[in-house]
């Protein structure tokens, strides 16, 4: 025979069922939910990674753009000195040749003068001299004038290495946006 349970233990013993089905089910849900958790953090950890990722690619670049702008300036500035040193010596050596044209300018005259006084008198070797004279004071002053020539030539290579230098700055400040040279470097 079945003993006889009375009912107040059939209905502990069914609560205490109903208690821990309950409790398992809230149980199944908490895991889901932690189950969800993991899963989004996977997603969120990988999209951390990349962007990590991202803002160092960026960081390089701008470090290599700081780079290119030092680099730029300072081969602008160089280019600039030597711009400057080559107009001081080409200005020098225009004073110079103008000096020395007016010399030649005198002793040109002065060797005119001489040479219509010997014309007058004819003496061959008089007028040869003066002849020579003049043949070495004509080629000094040809040599200055392409001494100027030269000068003048490297100036301007100068000028366009200068302007290119300006126009590498002006493209890094526009790939940057940043405008001052402090804030850049």
């Amino acid at each position: 025979p079945i003993p006889c349970v009375p009912w107040q233990s059939q209905t502990s013993g069914h609560k205490a069922l109903v208690k821990f089905n309950e409790a398992l089910g809230h149980n199944k849900k908490l895991r889901e939910s932690i189950d969800n958790l993991r899963r989004e953090r996977v997603v969120f950890d990988g999209i951390y990674k990349k962007l990590e990722s991202y803002l160092e690619k960026k960081k390089n670049e701008m470090a290599s753009i700081i780079e290119h702008a030092n680099a730029a300036y300072e081969a602008r500035d160089t280019a600039q000195c030597e711009m400057l040193r080559l107009k001081e010596q080409a200005d020098r050596e225009q004073r110079q040749f103008e000096h020395e044209w007016k010399e030649l300018g005198k002793l040109i005259d002065q060797d005119r003068k001489m040479k219509d006084h010997i014309l007058g008198n004819k003496t061959p070797q008089v007028v040869d001299t003066a002849l020579d004279e003049e043949q070495q004071l004509r080629k000094r002053l040809s040599k200055g004038a392409w001494a100027i020539v030269k000068d003048k030539a490297n100036i301007h290579i100068s000028q366009v290495k200068v302007k290119s230098y300006e126009e590498a700055f002006e493209r890094i400040q526009q790939a940057t946006g940043i405008t001052d040279i402090d804030q850049l470097v």
